[in-house]
């Protein structure tokens, strides 16, 4: 690869990472909603086209932050060979939630909006979780591991779903602590 290319292609990353940024900033003090991309923008020092050429809509950046989240419990699960009981599942799961309930946009994106997105952004980082959760959690259903695994994907969206509702963070927690440890 030539010099140019590689030079060109290190501004690109680091305009990237400025944008990411510079949402992550805005969004410390204000919720998605109240975000626009020409804030974003500004924030980061760019114009509007280069935050959409770097992020195909405004729900990119958030599904950004959420797979990134993803990725680094994955790390951490990679680095480790413990098993993988109900009471570790639930503080993989709530170390998640406690992400989601920083704004609704994660949940909203949990659920499924902005489904194009959530395949290309946040997809394979979910894959590579639950590979690292499927690999090591301690099951009694051990002819049927597959459907374990998704009945914790459902009760991780009724969790996010629950919170969007009616209920408290620390009841979610509690809940889905107890449907986790009558599964397992």
């Amino acid at each position: 690869m030539n010099i140019r290319v590689e030079g060109k292609q290190k501004r690109a990353q680091a305009t990237r990472e400025g944008i990411l940024e510079a949402y992550r900033a805005l969004a410390a003090n204000n919720h998605y909603d109240q975000i626009s991309i020409a804030q974003i923008a500004e924030e980061a020092g760019v114009g509007k086209g280069s935050v959409l050429a770097h992020f195909s809509e405004k729900l990119a950046l958030p599904a950004t932050l959420f797979a990134q989240k993803l990725d680094l419990i994955s790390e951490e699960l990679e680095a480790s060979s413990e098993p993988i009981d109900a009471q570790a599942l639930n503080l993989i799961l709530n170390t998640i939630l406690d992400f989601t309930f920083t704004d609704d946009v994660y949940a909203r994106l949990v659920v499924g909006e902005g489904l194009e997105v959530c395949r290309q952004v946040i997809e394979p980082s979910d894959t590579r979780l639950f590979a690292q959760v499927h690999e090591r959690l301690i099951t009694r259903l051990k002819d049927q591991p597959d459907m374990q695994i998704e009945a914790v994907r459902a009760l991780f969206a009724h969790a996010v779903v629950l919170k969007r509702t009616c209920y408290t963070a620390d009841e979610v927690k509690d809940l889905l602590a107890r449907l986790i440890n009558a599964l397992l």
